[in-house]
């Protein structure tokens, strides 16, 4: 019986830090389907707060140590932004009103 209560307290204590893993932050929307965190990404469903921003691609250098913004739909350079060692990725925060660019150099 000792045996069965310790694996039901796991059982119960992994269940409760898995369900609040799902929870969104302070001031973030609610996650639309709590077994899907990428519920709310699906191909064309832009947030209302984007879907009138220019369409642009930002696209990190590494070896340059650059970022390169390029207009998608004439597909020109609009600028290339120096970055510190080693751009790898470009991620927009949780309200989409800023974009980082990740690098593992520091």
């Amino acid at each position: 019986m000792k045996k069965f209560l310790a694996v039901l307290v796991i059982f119960s204590f992994l269940g409760s830090s898995v369900a609040s893993a799902v929870a969104p932050l302070a001031g973030m929307p609610p996650v639309l389907d709590p077994n899907d965190i990428y519920s709310a990404d699906r191909p064309n469903a832009f947030s209302d707060v984007v879907k009138n921003f220019p369409k642009i691609a930002y696209v990190p250098n590494h070896t340059s140590n650059t970022l390169t913004e390029i207009d998608i739909k004439t597909m020109k350079v609009i600028a290339t932004y120096p970055m510190k060692k080693g751009p790898q990725h470009v991620v927009p925060s949780w309200d989409l009103k800023t974009l980082w660019v990740n690098n593992n150099g520091g």
